[in-house]
């Protein structure tokens, strides 16, 4: 099996070579695609990321939670500590960028989130399986703060990044539903 790396910088090399038209067409079917599930109908409270491409964006995500009176949390990182906590927002203008690009909430303009109150967490990543199985950017932020959770966990992504298996370790957290630009899986 490829290693982690490898796999990590065939994906972005696909991803980054994207029509910036493409990128976005794709990005828009999925964010409409992924707000028909009932996960999404459901949820009251959503954990998103503020994505970077070339994830697959998420503005209209945050945008929409908003627009229909969910409680949107985003993430802050703790690199020190290798720790993630999520913030609750009413608006995007409340998130400012840190030293690694990362658009953040404030924590002292922001609730903080506990993972129990999560109903629906939308899990980025590199690259997924459809059972499941997911390769992050490394840090493992997500890996550890995923079983304090209850709350359903899905994946967005583009068919690029869905592999048939994915080398992983015992901590690795398995994600519920993977939702792709031509496919819908649940594990």
């Amino acid at each position: 099996m490829r290693s982690k790396q490898n796999i990590r910088n065939d994906v972005s090399k696909h991803l980054n070579m994207l029509p910036a038209h493409v990128y976005k067409q794709r990005s828009t079917k999925l964010a409409n695609l992924f707000m028909q599930q009932d996960g999404w109908k459901q949820a009251k409270t959503i954990a998103l990321t503020v994505s970077r491409f070339p994830e697959v964006e998420t503005a209209p995500l945050i945008a929409a939670a908003l627009a229909e009176n969910k409680k949107v949390a985003l993430p802050r990182i703790n690199m020190k500590e290798r720790t993630m906590s999520f913030f609750y927002i009413t608006s995007t203008a409340e998130l400012v960028k840190n030293k690694y690009g990362l658009f953040e909430p404030e924590p002292e303009k922001s609730c903080l989130a506990r993972p129990d109150e999560l109903d629906l967490i939308v899990v980025p990543g590199v690259a997924f399986t459809k059972t499941g199985k997911r390769l992050g950017l490394g840090g493992g932020f997500y890996d550890r703060f995923l079983p304090n959770c209850t709350g359903l966990t899905v994946a967005l992504c583009f068919h690029e990044q869905l592999f048939s298996d994915l080398p992983t370790e015992p901590h690795d957290f398995l994600i519920d539903q993977i939702i792709s630009d031509d496919r819908i899986d649940a594990s």
